[in-house]
């Protein structure tokens, strides 16, 4: 899967506007297919209650005419946006919109899930986490069949197209701003501004293991997020999200430069922070070096815990008989930099 996940300012988005990123989103997606490799033809269909309606046909067929580029996508995004609201508010729904697709060396039928709501995915049981949009791919790459992005990465012929697949969306998105509805008035936006994290994921689970990360937005807060849930858990809630967010904070060079080692890192400004493309370095095939690289973070996440629960502890009570949360996400942040710069 592909899976797309907004990021939410702080003046929040209200549900049309966010409604509206979704659908340039998913119209993004088809549009990347088409100039990283041919897109041969495209419907799309309305559902309601479960965008699996769409696939045995039960769906409302909608015309949409996909642009050449992004940010000429407005009245396309419009109408979707209309036909949306003449469905019931209370109900799940969203739009589908179905290609075929060929991607390099793969021939690829793409479901493109285009969600009402965020949270419409976790409620259906999905994803565990919030999601904009998830495209599922099937097909074949030559002979082998296929049935998520992760295999593309996963391919040595094939890994590539999703890295030129990432990049173009990016680029579309960039390039395309939309007046969205905040709870604090209008803001402009560029889309990419309002893009949390894109993940090829080798099945709906979202964590490391399963996903490679492709984007992060602000990069320091979605990575503090994966590596908590990567972290040991009898010890990951004595800092608990926030402890290691700010630990993170301490480490965020050391962070930065181990991505480095095992993927290619491209650094942007964002008006939320800072932007991070990444996509694992060239091995044979990449997907194995995402992997190498998560099991090799999972140690050093595992030392630099078991240090400020343990040696940081004692030296700290020694030194002042009593111990803070803030002592040990200082300790915790230190041994992370430490194990991170040795490993880099």
């Amino acid at each position: 899967m592909l899976i797309i996940k907004l990021f939410r300012p702080r003046a929040g988005l209200k549900p049309r506007s966010a409604r509206k990123a979704a659908l340039y989103l998913g119209i993004g997606t088809v549009i990347a297919i088409d100039k990283v490799g041919e897109v041969k033809s495209q419907k799309a269909c309305l559902w309601r209650r479960h965008p699996a309606l769409a696939y045995v046909g039960k769906c409302r067929e909608v015309k949409v005419d996909i642009p050449n580029a992004l940010d000429e996508a407005e009245g396309a995004v419009e109408a979707l946006a209309e036909e949306l609201d003449k469905e019931a508010p209370n109900l799940p729904r969203g739009v589908t919109l179905s290609i075929e697709a060929a991607l390099g060396p793969s021939e690829l039928g793409i479901d493109i899930d285009i969600y009402s709501d965020e949270e419409v995915p976790r409620a259906l049981g999905t994803t565990a986490e919030p999601a904009a949009v998830i495209a599922e791919p099937r097909g074949y790459i030559g002979e082998e069949p296929v049935d998520s992005f992760y295999q593309l990465a996963a391919s040595e012929e094939a890994a590539y197209c999703l890295r030129q697949l990432a990049r173009e969306l990016y680029r579309q998105a960039a390039a395309t701003h939309l007046k969205a509805a905040t709870y604090a008035g209008v803001r402009q936006y560029a889309l990419s501004d309002l893009v949390a994290w894109v993940k090829a994921s080798r099945n709906y689970a979202l964590d490391l293991p399963n996903a490679i990360p492709l984007w992060y937005n602000p990069w320091p807060r979605q990575i503090a997020k994966d590596l908590y849930a990567l972290a040991p858990e009898e010890y990951r809630r004595l800092a608990g999200a926030p402890g290691l967010r700010k630990a993170l904070k301490e480490a965020r060079a050391a962070v930065k430069e181990y991505l480095k080692k095992s993927y290619e890192v491209d650094v942007r400004k964002s008006r939320m922070g800072e932007l991070m493309l990444l996509y694992p370095r060239r091995a044979s095939p990449p997907a194995k070096a995402h992997e190498a690289a998560v099991e090799a973070l999972r140690e050093a996440l595992g030392r630099a815990f078991r240090y400020a629960s343990g040696e940081a502890v004692r030296k700290a009570l020694e030194r002042k008989r009593y111990l803070t949360w803030a002592d040990y996400v200082a300790a915790l942040g230190d041994a992370l930099r430490q194990e991170l710069t040795r490993r880099s």
